[in-house]
């Protein structure tokens, strides 16, 4: 396995929550402020790193006629990624490891990028290219739930994982599609999938399509998806799982509920564990620990939801999980990190050691710096600030930091801020959401006023 790689068998993942849209317009299993649509008026989708599977979006990728993209094409800083901007208002992005989706007003779904396994949701009578340059509406039609209206489902959340992905329709039901050789697409395939032409990169008898309904007891407010495994977090503070989290259990073909006394608000997969976080801002691990991102002192792994000690009373409102390192955002907006350091992912310094236990990430004395949201990539992470700023820190190569860092070494281990093209009339953009993917990043920002500085 690479080293940059973050699940396995390949192709590999950008990180559990980081390649996770928040729940558009639903309420949240708290009390919490939900998130809409509607502020996302003048939101523009940028992107920058890896574009070699088109999973950027860009218009002029140069295409290699065997794989549909170039092997070495990449983008080192954010650029509009104009085919959502033409078509749709985009809301919460998410990146895979080698593709993207993009869920936007109202509830549609673009999705582009590798589409092994047809992990991207296209009916395959409509798109059955393995590689899918430009941002393509996922019409996501179900054989369980028809739509008068023939436009598909109506997507509030959407998670990819290693070569499948699930959502979250506006009913709060569940639907998975894509591969499914571990059942963590669900319990069996579609009646249509026979019909499905066979592909060497998409054999019919691992493959769910079109998406295919997972049975749950309550309305569904989030899922988030691992490299094998698929989880949802209920309304109700429950967590269901399927598939295989681990190399050492037999794959669940059939939701489990996850033992915990806890009422979670939050889930994030990384490629093989899993982060939950309550309603009184504890947090919990669960999964495969060989690089500490359980956070619980060792690199065991734990079969249970555990209680990481660390945020006895810090007071967590955000979790994210990448492959193998894991993060977490106070009420306070102080940033810990801790699990797999290589490359300097957990934003350390320069130490790049692995981390057992959480550890606040040092961003000095600026006020600006203070925390609202983080997401989690392969070998790099990034994290908005309060006023919209993007941090960005990690593996240099590929322009997976979206920034110039002048050091030839491909560890960068100190965050530094993401620089959006300008803006005229005194305005510069403001970040609500981030995606890290394998070696990608998505984000949305909206034009906001510079504030001005007093006398």
């Amino acid at each position: 396995m690479e080293t940059e790689s973050i699940c396995a068998p390949p192709p590999t993942r950008g990180g559990g929550a980081a390649a996770d849209a928040v729940p558009v317009g639903l309420s949240s299993p708290s009390s919490s402020t939900t998130t809409s649509g509607a502020s996302a008026v003048n939101s523009t989708l940028f992107a920058w790193g890896v574009g070699e599977d088109g999973q950027l979006g860009f218009e002029d990728v140069p295409v290699d006629a065997e794989r549909g993209g170039s092997l070495d094409y990449c983008v080192d800083a954010p650029r509009e990624v104009s085919e959502i901007g033409s078509r749709a208002i985009p809301v919460a992005p998410v990146a895979g490891s080698r593709n993207s989706m993009c869920v936007c007003e109202r509830g549609t779904l673009y999705a582009w990028g590798w589409n092994s396994h047809r992990t991207l949701g296209h009916d395959w009578r409509e798109c059955d290219d393995a590689w899918v340059p430009l941002p393509k509406l996922a019409r996501l039609e179900s054989v369980e739930k028809s739509k008068e209206d023939g436009k598909g489902l109506v997507v509030s959340q959407v998670s990819l994982g290693g070569w499948h992905a699930a959502c979250v329709d506006r009913d709060g039901q569940c639907f998975a599609w894509g591969g499914n050789e571990y059942a963590q697409a669900g319990s069996q395939l579609n009646t249509d999938s026979g019909k499905i032409p066979d592909r060497d990169w998409a054999p019919v008898r691992s493959l769910v399509s079109p998406a295919k309904l997972v049975s749950l007891p309550a309305q569904v407010f989030m899922v988030s998806c691992g490299g094998m495994s698929s989880f949802a977090l209920l309304r109700d503070g429950r967590v269901f799982e399927w598939g295989q989290t681990t190399e050492d259990d037999a794959p669940k073909v059939e939701p489990s509920l996850m033992k915990t006394d806890r009422h979670i608000v939050e889930i994030a997969a990384g490629s093989f564990h899993l982060l939950l976080r309550t309603r009184n801002g504890e947090v919990l691990s669960y999964g495969n620990g060989m690089y500490g991102q359980l956070g619980l002192g060792a690199t065991a792994s734990s079969d249970q939801p555990t209680v990481i000690e660390t945020f006895g009373r810090v007071g967590v409102v955000k979790i994210a999980a990448g492959g193998w390192h894991s993060a977490a955002v106070t009420a306070g907006g102080l940033l810990f990190t801790w699990g797999r350091g290589e490359y300097g992912r957990l934003g350390h310094g320069d130490d790049c050691k692995d981390k057992v236990i959480p550890k606040v990430v040092d961003l000095g004395d600026d006020e600006s710096n203070f925390i609202a949201d983080v997401s989690l990539g392969g070998s790099h992470s990034c994290a908005v600030t309060i006023d919209g700023a993007v941090l960005s820190w990690g593996r240099t190569t590929l322009g997976r930091l979206g920034r110039v860092v002048t050091d030839p070494s491909p560890s960068c281990g100190f965050p530094g801020r993401v620089v959006f093209p300008p803006l005229p009339g005194g305005q510069r953009w403001k970040v609500t959401r981030v995606s890290c993917g394998g070696r990608h990043t998505l984000a949305v920002a909206s034009p906001t006023a510079v504030p001005s500085t007093p006398a």
